[in-house]
């Protein structure tokens, strides 16, 4: 029956960009069979964000000693010539053979705070098997990019510092350390698109579907508005439109480290929408600090909430439609932060014009009097 004893294998990253950096002297003494692989040998990221792949390290132990044989973990980085940086973190995963880690598992689906991990440099794996296979898995973080580019990720597998000895003295540096496996992983790196192309409009005659479908980001919903022109003295509220704003992938938040696009962890997209009336009605941004007239300015924050209006600088989110006594169609255009048309509805206001009573007047009375002048001649 096989003898049992423990074994070490340190996990080492390196957070500075283009370094190297090394755990204590780990030992080599009979690894065999070893392979260090990963998930990908390229990936994506957006400035700011992150990119993840899976790394895994695999050996068999020879040695009947505990804690004979063991392995670094180190990883280097090149970034784009223009500059740029990015830390590269390891979390061990429960996708292990007899080994256990000082930090514990980060698995799917636990709650275990991300920050657990970064910033750490060192994590030992022990193990229960002498003369055997030994593997352990981890998640390689590559986080917060902070320039476009293309980025080169070197992991190493190192085994212990060469010991030399000069003049009688026994030295073992880390620059000696032997590096045994490597795996390149190519980053690029991109700017997210944060260029607004279009708007998701929810206009309705009562505040409860313009408010609620534009909390939920559903798809736009124009209902059409048909309303008395009421009266030019006392304006009466008719409809509310609302507002998202989107990049030309139709992404309302961009993906992030926290979160991918579109979901609450994502990158929140926003704009300062320009609102015109062409025809009758007016509309007010809810802010005190402005009225009711044929121009509005609201912000699109794209949040589950609606910010607070605090100012005449920070107007309002939603947009409220009156009636100013005057019928026909009207059709309000939306446009975004450097002018470009995004969308336009229409609200029809019922009613007789008062231009229609006085041009027919006006043509009875014509008339009237060319049949007089053709009855005197």
């Amino acid at each position: 029956m096989k003898s049992i004893y423990f074994k070490r294998l340190a996990l080492v990253v390196v957070a500075a960009l283009g370094m190297g950096l090394l755990s204590t002297g780990p030992t080599s003494a009979a690894v065999t069979d070893e392979t260090f692989t990963v998930s990908a040998s390229t990936a994506t990221a957006f400035v700011g964000d992150s990119a993840t792949i899976t790394a895994a390290i695999a050996f068999t132990s020879g040695s009947s000693a505990a804690a004979e044989d063991s392995r670094s973990i180190t990883s280097t980085v090149t970034g784009p010539a223009a500059g740029g940086s990015v830390n590269v973190y390891f979390k061990p995963t429960s996708d292990s053979i007899a080994a256990t880690t000082n930090r514990g598992t980060y698995a799917a689906g636990t709650t275990k705070d991300i920050n657990n991990y970064f910033g750490v440099t060192t994590d030992t794996v022990t193990t229960s098997t002498n003369n055997g296979y030994v593997k352990q898995t981890f998640s390689v973080v590559m986080y917060n990019f902070t320039a476009v580019g293309t980025y080169y990720v070197t992991l190493r597998s190192q085994g212990a510092p060469k010991c030399e000895t000069t003049a009688g003295t026994n030295t073992c540096g880390s620059g000696n350390a032997q590096v045994f496996k490597t795996s390149l992983i190519t980053v690029t790196v991109t700017e997210r698109d944060n260029v607004i192309t279009g708007v998701n409009s929810y206009v309705s005659a009562d505040t409860y579907t313009s408010l609620t479908n534009r909390l939920a980001f559903r798809a736009s919903s124009d209902s059409a508005i048909v309303v008395d022109k009421g009266s030019a003295a006392t304006p009466v509220a008719v409809g509310m439109a609302a507002f998202t704003v989107k990049n030309a992938a139709g992404e309302t938040m961009t993906a992030s480290s926290t979160g991918p696009a579109n979901k609450s962890g994502g990158t929140r997209l926003k704009d300062t929408l320009t609102v015109t009336v062409s025809g009758p009605g007016l509309i007010w941004n809810g802010n005190e600090a402005t009225s009711k007239a044929k121009a509005a300015t609201i912000i699109a924050y794209n949040n589950t909430a609606f910010e607070a209006i605090s100012s005449a600088t920070h107007p309002g989110e939603t947009l409220t439609i009156y009636s100013d006594g005057t019928a026909g169609v009207s059709t309000i255009t939306v446009s975004n932060g450097v002018g470009v048309v995004m969308t336009s509805f229409t609200v029809t206001f019922t009613g007789s014009p008062a231009s229609v009573s006085q041009l027919w007047l006006s043509d009875t009375i014509a008339q009237i009097g060319q049949l007089i002048q053709l009855w005197l001649l």
